[in-house]
């Protein structure tokens, strides 16, 4: 089956769907496996139902629309944004902030320059 025509797909998988090749071919098929996994085990302890996730051999996130049909759509999204907000957090540790702005801009062009967008968001 194409996961692309599953329903319930949940909005992170087109994400990592768009990132992969772009990071697989920055950091090596390796350095993508690595980083993927270390956010889905970081994300498992604020979101108890990623626990459940498998990876495959090609990288995807196995079962994670499947998992997500079972629970509420809030919790769908909250597992979304965390493990995304740690691929992200890794990312930008391994590489710096400028560089995965410049990675995340070239697949979104549209991303917010605000500089508070960079700085969590923070209005102080």
């Amino acid at each position: 089956m194409n996961p692309s025509s599953t329903p319930q797909r949940a909005s992170v998988l087109p994400v990592l769907d768009r990132l992969r090749p772009l990071l697989a071919t920055f950091m090596g098929l390796a350095g993508y496996q690595a980083l993927i996994l270390r956010a889905l085990m970081l994300a498992r302890d604020e979101v108890p139902w990623l626990r459940e996730v498998v990876i495959d051999a090609d990288d995807d996130l196995e079962n994670f629309a499947e998992l997500g049909a079972k629970h509420e759509s809030a919790e769908v999204t909250r597992g979304n944004e965390v493990l995304l907000a740690h691929l992200i957090a890794l990312l930008d540790a391994f590489i710096g902030e400028a560089l995965t702005l410049r990675l995340l801009r070239d697949l979104w062009p549209n991303l917010p320059t605000d500089e508070n967008f960079t700085q969590g968001n923070s209005h102080d």
